[in-house]
């Protein structure tokens, strides 16, 4: 047998039964895992320890990933070198300027016959150069913009493979914990997991400590899940640690993983995974010939049940286990992500290219012809000679062919097909199909087969209780049971009213025979209308139960398949409320009540008797079966059916909770068949189309509906299905789907019951895949949950359900672009009352919405779509940031989120300077298209007038030249008036600026925050490691009644004491925190670890004891119970066994805590002693506050002891092993043992950094979790707040009696009065955080709104970092969850780097207003130019050409030189802008209209009287074929120059008169200034035709040079104009951002998710995507980006690696990618995963 470093290379345990595995959910989890013999049988099977983990070697780790994959999810490849080209090509007025120089370069050789042959040579033979010069200036752009890109991202890519290999997890290998970059994790590794990790892996537990997860992002549900061996043991990846910690084994990786396998479903891996197939079979034939005379080198035995992951999502078809061939086609993998065009499109497609071909080759025949007709009848015929002239007449011929060529082809054929369908969609609009892709209507035209959910859509959904049965009583006419005793009704009644959405509701109808209105989950609904025929009141019910009485809610999931409420009972108690599908309740029913209301035992054999006499009738009548059942837990005497408890149960342990229960009634609800579906089924099928009905639902009740529906008939030779009698069909024996044993079942199968997502998406595939028929069926598909999304996606029609999961709309709106598919929504009327609804990220993986409309009120439930499931109707609702409500308290549930919050979100306001950059651009874009428009029409008028009126000439087709030539003019002069500059600037600057953070320990997660951070007014800042150093020591400590002061070591103290404070410390941390000495003398230890941890090591290590040794005698698998740190306990404990018998539990945590919890203490002498609450007082007043007013955290240490036989006082006797999940009675007693006090320095950086902060307007506010003392302290030492400074300090407690009305609601009004004055807050939980950043931004007391700046590093910190306008994630001590809400991440911890960012932001403000300073007097003086050039001499000074020279190059160069200033100390001497503060200021504008005024009085003297000044000839009136003129090219280059020489004044905009200063500080500028000067000698000198200049003498270069250095002078002079007597209108972007809105409106040329009837026109379109002119200026952009992105990213792999590679992974992780100008030319997409409305860097 071959062998792995002396292991068998073939693993106990295949592939396939991992993959099976990881499928299984909850106890069908366990139970599968059991079959392998459990966790630790399991890694036996895998060959690895769960203690000691895999050895570690290369050659294991290299079979382990041959065999089980690589744990990389590889991307999708990037875009070609020619796509980047063609992208580059499409903007419009690039094309517009295309078209008219090939215009012009055509009309250049066309000559009238009639023109002299000698006036043609003269005026003709340089016509060609000007559109020959734009036409190369436009394609140089292009390939040199797409180059740029296509390098960047090739760059990226490389640093994205280092970065990712630099990603560490913690894992054991060969006895030791160690730190492997997240790619070498392999099956069989085991895995410590903590919280505030995200999985990067799928796995098993094998070790949990109080561990509990985060799965929202994949189910959707909120609640954390708890894990542990009995509970629930898959690990997942992409899921968040939330609590605790623990040890897993791994059992998938890669794209087997979870989130592997979404993203292979979606298509995120297609291409890559073709390649690795065509690679893999090459290989595969290479080996087998080598293999023909050897066996395999080193004796490896590839796993045989390795499946092929392929494109879709399945496992390779043709993959068998017994040789590993891959039988599927190559051509179908080829093709596999390409999905096929419509049947019209692929069509008129083939059509297209053949009466091109035809239309091509007739019009190159009458061109053959004409000029072989013409040759014969010239040249031989009448014999002359070849003459120039004669050139006219083949462009003549050339001109008729392409005429033919255009008449041929049928241009209007795309018009007439986009008119059809846009006509089609808009009708179908009033037969409720909302179409988001014009093709999707016609394809759906060609529809073969319909694949149809049945609730909803088929159904009504409008659910009635028709049957019941109750207390063995079979009601089937009336549901009513007339003849229960009423007691029985009375807990039927409860038990709906209470264990329902408290929003789901039932109205009576004002209107007489009019149905009740349902409002809310239908199942539900059905219900509460069951609960008023029994002529009782729900809502009476419900007012004597309200939701905040809860005690304890089981929420519904995929899992349990019920819900389950918990309520107080009256006489005392708890009662147990569960309903959910019928079979599922059943199982856990031990009661029910018989005849008369007698309670009876309810064995299997009488619940088997109850499925096959009522639940199956009930079923075959097309009825969902609901069961109710009740618990009841009792103090004193306990009936049968009741529990007795003499302590509150561990409501965690649900198993318990929900079981053994009493069987109250089954009802069976129907759900009616739409009345017009049987007819449109009808059609259908005589439409040739087959229906198909996939349903969650049983088979009887799927069955007893497809009869009824028509999907089949009675003796109808068709096939009905569960979900695993299908797989069994369609899969092989190693569970593979194969498409042959498909192409058997799915002509005939007509409805899928019992059926997954996983089994849609693979009938879907198999039918668009099969070949049986000639022609491919067309698939739709309908889908309304979250894993519905790969059927949708794959399917050629998919139709999302109104009450739609967001995920699925993320989906199309993603993914199906790329491949040309878009679904269609099917709604009905009362969607139209939907506010704007852009769904958003927060919602985008957590649940599937149903709007319930109350009146003027709407709220947000979850929708069931399985059977026999009712939603979970307690949780709050989602908010758009993917966290529940703040507002939503456990003590009332109430929602204090008010409505306009909820409809105004996923729409955050622009930054500062994003909002006045795009008004600005608008209304400049408006403008400058105006002149250019009139500028237009003036040349055209003039020309007319002159030419035709005047001197009276004919119409010829030459002038047609002068008419092309009026066009480049006009588009000329908007080039030039659009500041299209400005976007690359602002990024240019941004960028720039993220770089040089890096250095300043700045990782900028998302551009605009740079900025944003520069108008930040208030920053709300942790303590720990942030204003200190985060290195903790213990320095004082109170022992046995004495107080160490100068030293902590308790030297007085007994022996005993501080054996048990040494293992109480060692123990009851983190193994994984260490402290290890320096090998370097005088070197303090270096910390591992969380830090307060880290101190109390280093206490016992100051105590001469070592800690490793007692961890060497209780390793972490030996504890017995672990309660982790949370927020809430505030403090962790840790159980462990007595080598007497007996349990000890250590406790540590804040002193007031625990100190609430112990009972005994050791006095002096280390005598046991009670410890009062008196004597806890006096601790507190003479030990903890003193320590506290020093800046000291206090910890306390305290332990409790369970023994068997006889017990001391402070021990507790027990003969059965405790209730450990009753946390309160565990950790409450016990003794105390010390309490220490940790010192974290504060930074000595930080005071200082903080009166900068002061300086420059910002306020600093503490938040901590700290007493009030110490933070009081703390906050003294950094200079937060003075000794006598009138401002508050607030605990979090009186916070929030402080901002909370007696309904314990959050009220602004409240929180107004609160935080101008409030600079700490202590002791304060996470909600009090986001309470408060929340008000500080909602808060209008100011006229600026707020700019809020937070920093947190724990994962509950994620709301408040997403709400603030900038959040700062540590680098060091934050969680993944924590950075992954940030924006910026803080590499070093440290609150001088915040102000670093502060000052980076405001210098990228000022770069932004230095370049808009010197861009707009570009702008002001070339548009005034232009258009006197225009109106006076029929021409532009400057031409075409010379204007692309101006704009593309020196613009881009300069944004470059001015956006790269260094930020000075200056900045923070200054008060925020603001939002209201106008983007020029008065003196900006000054200095704009005063440069332009000096630029044009010199201009228009050189244009009038130029040739007299300078003795040469005048260039005005010049035809249109003269050679360029002396007088034109002064004109040109005086205005380069002028432009250029204020460039350096452009660098001061606040008045400064040196404007030298630092110049040469930033050689970027003074380089840029230079080659920029350099470049116009070599137009000017050399550039002739193509630039239409002419050289220049020296003289002529001295005059040049002297009116630009003039600009300079003339500078000072308008510097000394005082800019206050200068008028405030003359300040341009005044008024509050939110006037941008409007604009925008026009530019966001997107769908409108709220049916809006608003529609731009084409002009409105076209005029506002004018406004950025070049969108290769874009295109730059993105690629500078990627560049700086990838040079900062360098940087932050070498400073921190796992701060660089969780920036990364997170980036890489956004699924669309978006452009960087959300300014000027955004159609923001909604984005996935948490994230914010700020523009993500394209990584």
């Amino acid at each position: 047998m071959a062998t792995i470093d002396g292991r068998p290379a073939l693993y106990g345990i295949s592939l396939k039964q991992l993959e099976d595995l990881n499928a299984a959910r909850g106890r069908d989890a366990i139970s599968k895992l059991e079959e392998y013999g459990g966790v630790t049988e399991l890694c036996r099977k895998l060959y690895t320890s769960p203690t000691e983990g895999l050895p570690g070697t290369e050659k294991d780790i290299a079979h382990r990933r041959d065999t089980f994959g690589s744990n990389h999810i590889p991307p999708k490849p990037p875009k070609t070198f020619l796509s980047l080209v063609w992208e580059a090509l499409q903007d419009m007025t690039l094309i517009i300027l295309q078209i008219a120089a090939l215009i012009s370069l055509v009309l250049s050789f066309y000559k009238p016959p009639k023109t002299e042959v000698g006036n043609i040579d003269e005026e003709g033979d340089h016509g060609w150069i000007e559109g020959v010069a734009i036409l190369v200036s436009v394609i140089v752009v292009v390939i040199v913009t797409a180059f740029n890109d296509y390098t960047k991202e090739r760059q990226f890519r490389g640093l994205q493979s280092r970065i990712e290999g630099e990603q560490k997890f913690t894992v054991i290998r060969g006895g030791e914990s160690t730190q492997i970059p997240v790619r070498e994790i392999v099956v069989g590794d085991i895995c410590q997991v903590k919280y505030g990790d995200l999985l990067q892996a799928d796995g098993i537990i094998i070790q949990s400590n109080d561990l509990k997860v985060d799965e929202s992002s994949l189910t959707g549900e909120s609640d954390h899940v708890k894990k542990g061996e009995g509970s629930d043991v898959l690990m997942l990846s992409g899921t968040h640690v939330m609590e605790g910690s623990g040890r897993m084994v791994v059992t998938a990786v890669g794209i087997l993983s979870q989130a592997g396998i979404i993203f292979r479903l979606l298509g995120a891996t297609v291409d890559q995974h073709e390649e690795e197939a065509k690679k893999r079979k090459k290989e595969a034939k290479k080996q087998a010939k080598k293999r023909k005379d050897k066996d395999v080198e080193e004796g490896i035995v590839a796993n045989s049940h390795t499946p092929l992951p392929t494109t879709d999502g399945m496992n390779n078809v043709g993959h068998e286990a017994n040789g590993g061939k891959d039988t599927t086609k190559e051509e179908e993998r080829v093709s596999h992500g390409n999905k096929e065009k419509s049947v019209l499109q692929a069509k008129l497609t083939k059509l297209a290219i053949q009466i091109g071909y035809a239309g091509s080759a007739i019009a190159l025949l009458t061109v053959i012809i004409l000029i072989v007709r013409f040759c014969i009848q010239t040249f031989l015929i009448e014999g002359k000679p070849w003459d120039p002239y004669y050139s006219n007449h083949f462009v003549k011929f050339l001109i008729i062919g392409v005429t033919v060529l255009v008449v041929a082809v049928p241009e209007g054929l795309p018009l007439a097909v986009t008119l059809s369908l846009a006509y089609s969609v808009k009708k179908m609009m009033k037969d409720n199909n909302l179409v988001r892709h014009l093709d999707a209507c016609e394809t759906m035209g060609n529809a073969t087969a319909i694949c149809s959910d049945k609730t909803g859509t088929l159904t009504t959904n409008r659910m009635t209780v028709v049957q019941s049965y109750v207390c063995g009583d079979y009601y089937k006419t009336s549901p009513v049971p007339h003849s229960a005793p009423a007691q029985i009704v009375d807990l039927i009644v409860d038990g709906i009213s209470i264990n329902s959405a408290y929003t789901t509701l039932v109205m009576l109808s004002d209107k007489p025979g009019e149905l009740p209105k349902q409002i809310g989950n239908k199942t539900e609904c059905s219900l509460l209308g069951f609960v008023l025929e029994m002529k009782r009141s729900y809502q009476e019910v419900r007012d004597k139960h309200p939701e905040e009485t809860f005690h304890k809610v089981y929420t519904f999931n995929s899992t349990r398949k019920s819900m389950s409420t918990v309520i107080r009972l009256e006489s005392g108690g708890y009662r147990v409320y569960t309903k959910g599908a019928s079979e599922m309740v059943m199982k856990r029913c031990s009661f029910t009540y018989g005849q008369g209301g007698k309670l009876e035992p309810f064995p299997i054999a009488m619940q088997d008797r109850l499925v096959k006499n009522i639940i199956e009738p009930m079923a075959s009548e097309g009825l969902r079966t609901i069961c109710l059942a009740y618990r009841d837990f009792v103090p004193g005497k306990a009936e049968i059916n009741q529990v007795r408890i003499d302590s509150e149960p561990n409501w965690d342990d649900e198993n318990f909770i929900v079981d053994n229960m009493t069987c109250l009634c089954i009802v069976g609800i129907e759900d009616p068949v739409r009345p017009e579906v049987p007819e449109a089924i009808r059609m259908c099928q005589r439409a040739g189309i087959t229906v198909r009905m996939v349903t969650g639902d049983n088979i009887n009740t799927a069955r007893s509906i497809a009869m009824k529906c028509g999907i089949v008939t009675k003796d109808q030779d068709c096939l009905i299905l569960e979900g695993k009698d299908f797989n069994k069909a369609v899969r092989d024996q190693n569970g593979e789907v194969q498409q042959d044993l498909l192409d058997k079942v799915w002509p005939r199968l007509k409805v899928l019951a019992r059926s997954s997502p996983t089994d849609k998406y693979t009938l879907v595939k198999g039918i668009i895949d099969s070949k049986l028929t000639d022609n491919r069926e067309v698939v739709a598909v309908t889908g309304d949950g979250t894993n519905d999304g790969p059927a949708l996606k794959k399917a050629d029609v998919g139709f999302a359900m109104v009450s739609f999961n967001v995920f699925c709309l993320l989906i199309v709106r993603t993914y199906l672009p790329e491949s040309g598919r878009w679904p269609i929504i099917s709604f009905s009327e009362n969607i139209l009352r939907f506010p704007k609804c852009h769904l958003s990220n927060g919602l985008a993986f957590n649940s599937t919405l149903t709007v319930i409309f109350i009146g003027s009120q709407f709220y947000f439930s979850d929708k069931d779509v399985e059977e026999g499931i009712v939603a979970n109707s307690h949780t709050p609702l989602p908010t758009t940031d993917g966290m529940n409500n703040v507002g939503h308290e456990a003590n009332g549930g109430k929602d204090t989120t008010k409505e306009e919050e909820r409809v105004s979100h996923g729409n955050k306001e622009k930054s500062v300077l994003q909002a006045k950059l795009t008004k600005l651009a608008i209304q400049i874009g408006y403008a400058g298209s105006a002149i250019a428009l009139l500028t237009v029409i003036i040349l055209i008028v003039r020309f007319c007038i002159q030419t035709f009126l005047i001197e009276g000439k004919p119409w010829d087709p030459y002038y047609s030249n002068h008419f092309v030539k009026f066009l480049i003019i006009g588009v000329t002069v908007l080039v030039v008036a659009v500041p299209e500059g400005l976007p690359l600037a602002v990024t240019l600057s941004l960028a720039y600026s993220v770089k040089k953070m890096m250095k300043d320990n700045n990782l900028v997660r998302h551009l605009d925050a740079c900025e944003t951070m520069g108008n930040a007014t208030a920053i709300c800042s942790d303590k720990t490691g942030t204003l200190t150093t985060n290195r903790m020591t213990v320095v004082q400590s109170y022992v046995c009644g004495d107080y160490y002061k100068t030293s902590p070591v308790p030297h007085s103290a007994p022996a005993q004491i501080v054996d048990l404070i040494v293992d109480g410390i060692s123990i009851n941390s983190a193994y994984t925190t260490l402290v290890m000495l320096s090998d370097k003398p005088g070197e303090l230890p270096k910390q591992i670890g969380n830090k307060t941890e880290c101190s109390l090591l280093g206490f016992v290590l100051e105590m001469k004891r070592s800690y490793q040794e007692v961890r060497d005698k209780h390793p972490e698998e030996t504890f017995h119970k672990v309660y982790t740190f949370n927020s809430t306990r505030k403090s962790m404990s840790t159980v462990i066994r007595l080598e007497s018998g007996g349990y000890r539990v250590y406790t540590k945590g804040a002193s007031e805590m625990v100190m609430k919890r112990c009972s005994f203490t050791y006095g002096q002498g280390g005598k046991l002693e009670p410890f009062p609450i008196a004597m806890q007082d006096r601790l507190v007043k003479n030990i903890i506050e003193p320590m506290a007013s020093e800046g000291l955290r206090t910890i306390c240490l305290a332990y409790r002891d369970f023994v068997p036989g006889k017990a001391e006082i402070n021990q507790v006797r027990i003969d059965s092993e405790p209730n450990w999940d009753d946390e309160n009675f565990i950790v409450d007693n016990m003794t105390c043992l010390c309490i220490v006090g940790i010192e974290d320095p504060v930074r000595p950086e930080v005071p200082e950094a903080i009166r900068m902060c002061q300086r420059a307007g910002i306020t600093v506010r503490m938040v901590t979790g700290d007493n009030i003392n110490t933070a009081r302290s703390i906050a003294m030492k950094c200079g937060i707040v003075t000794k006598d400074q009138d401002c508050l300090i607030l605990e979090g407690k009186d916070f929030n009696k402080a901002v909370r009305d007696q309904n314990g609601e959050v009220q602004q009004d409240l929180l107004d009065k609160v935080w101008p004055r409030l600079k700490v807050l202590a002791r304060s939980s996470p909600t009090d955080k986001y309470t408060l950043v929340k008000g500080i931004i909602d808060s209008k007391l100011t006229d600026n709104r707020e700019v809020v700046a937070v920093t947190g590093d724990g994962t509950n910190d994620g709301p408040a970092l997403k709400k603030a306008d900038v959040g700062f994630a540590m680098g060091i001590a934050g969680t993944d969850v924590a950075k992954e809400a940030s924006d910026i991440i803080l590499t070093d911890d440290n609150f001088t780097s915040i102000v670093k960012a502060v000052m980076w932001g405001r210098n990228v403000y000022d770069s932004i207003a230095k370049f808009l300073q010197f861009q707009l007097t570009v702008n002001v003086v070339a548009v005034v130019v232009a258009f006197v050039g225009a109106c006076f001499i029929q021409d532009s000074p400057l031409k075409a050409v010379q204007m692309l020279w101006v704009n593309l190059i020196m613009d881009t160069l300069a944004s470059l030189a001015l956006s790269t200033e260094m930020p000075t100390a200056d900045l923070l001497t200054r008060k925020p802008y603001g939002r209201t503060k106008p983007l020029i200021s008065r003196t900006m504008m000054k200095n704009i209209l005063g440069q332009a005024v000096y630029q044009m009085t010199i201009i228009f003297c050189l244009l009038f009287l130029g040739e007299h000044l300078l003795r040469i000839d005048s260039g005005r009136g010049a035809d249109i074929h003269d050679p360029p003129s002396q007088h034109f090219t002064v004109i040109f280059n005086t205005f380069v120059m002028m432009t250029l020489f204020n460039e350096i004044n452009a660098r001061k905009i606040h008045g400064q008169r040196n404007v030298f200063e630092g110049i040469f500080s930033n050689m970027i500028f003074y380089g840029i200034w230079i080659i920029t000067f350099v470049s116009q000698i070599l137009i000017i000198q050399y550039g002739g035709l193509a630039f239409a200049t002419t050289p220049l003498t020296l003289e002529q270069w001295g005059w040049c040079v002297f009116f630009g250095f003039g600009t300079l002078v003339w500078g000072q002079l308008v510097t000394t104009i005082p800019t206050k007597k200068l008028p405030k209108v003359l300040s341009y972007g005044r008024g509050h951002p939110t006037d941008v809105v409007a604009l925008q409106n026009l530019v966001e040329d997107k769908f409108d998710g709220d049916g809006s009837d608003k529609k731009r026109t084409a002009g409105q379109i076209l005029w506002i995507r004018g406004l950025t002119r070049l969108q290769t200026q874009i295109r730059v952009v993105n690629a500078f980006r990627s560049g700086g992105d990838s040079a900062y990213l360098e940087l932050a792999a070498q400073k921190n690696p796992a701060v660089a590679a969780h920036f990364l992974r997170q980036a890489s992780k956004r699924l669309p990618s978006q452009s960087s100008i959300e300014y000027a030319d955004a159609d923001p997409l909604p984005e996935i995963l948490p994230s914010r409305s700020h523009t993500e860097t394209a990584v």
